[in-house]
């Protein structure tokens, strides 16, 4: 696809895509290791955040600290992490990434078909584009709530589409994330790659089509 604006359909991540909101999920992490006295760093984050839900995540980091968890208590540290998460979005402030809703504004103008396909929980992601202002953009979000496997798979990708209505090459994704990219080269879209939370080189490699800042490098 030569021309961003050739597409009929377009398919947008939520954290780090549409929202400034990546880091929530980390610093959320972070308390909860805290609160067991476990250090969690950025490096660490960046190494498990591609895809893994927190009851993959919490089990591995207790287990690099010689500690193992029971089902129960993965459970239970799941849930105060979706707790400490909900207190954050709901308490701080949420910036749209730069340009979005000039374009979001455009490709409506242009009669095309948008979505949110997340990684998040459906409840978060409504209470993220309610904060920035994109409900009134988006009438449907697929969440992590909806598919059987997370990114990098792309049943997330392939069920937006579906939803569209439309096939792999009418549609362009938009991700900040590797588990992303992957996944919408694995859906065989074009994917737009964003380096709010990821470097260049990174989502090059995992095999982004183009490479953006923010919006405003795509606005007319």
């Amino acid at each position: 696809m030569t021309n961003i604006r050739d597409a009929e359909g377009y398919i947008f991540d939520l954290d780090g895509t549409l929202a400034v909101s990546q880091h929530f999920h980390f610093e959320a992490y972070k308390k909860l290791f805290q609160e067991n006295g476990i250090e969690y760093s950025l490096a660490d984050d960046v190494a498990l955040y591609n895809g893994q839900g927190s009851e993959k995540i919490i089990p591995h980091i207790f287990e690099r600290h010689d500690r193992s968890l029971s089902t129960e208590q993965v459970r239970e540290l799941v849930l105060r992490k979706r707790e400490i998460y909900k207190e954050m979005i709901e308490n701080e402030k949420i910036q749209p990434v730069a340009g979005a809703e000039q374009f979001l504004n455009m490709i409506i103008a242009d009669k095309k078909k948008i979505i949110v396909a997340t990684g998040n929980r459906l409840g978060p992601s409504q209470k993220i584009l309610k904060k920035i202002g994109f409900d009134k953009f988006f009438e449907t979000i697929i969440s992590i709530e909806d598919v059987s496997e997370a990114k990098p798979s792309p049943e997330t990708f392939l069920l937006a589409m579906n939803e569209l209505g439309l096939e792999p090459e009418q549609c362009i994704i938009f991700e900040d994330a590797v588990s992303g990219v992957r996944a919408a080269k694995a859906a065989n879209m074009y994917c737009v790659g964003i380096t709010t939370s990821t470097e260049k080189d990174r989502l090059e490699r995992a095999g982004a089509d183009k490479i953006i800042a923010d919006y405003t490098e795509i606005l007319p």
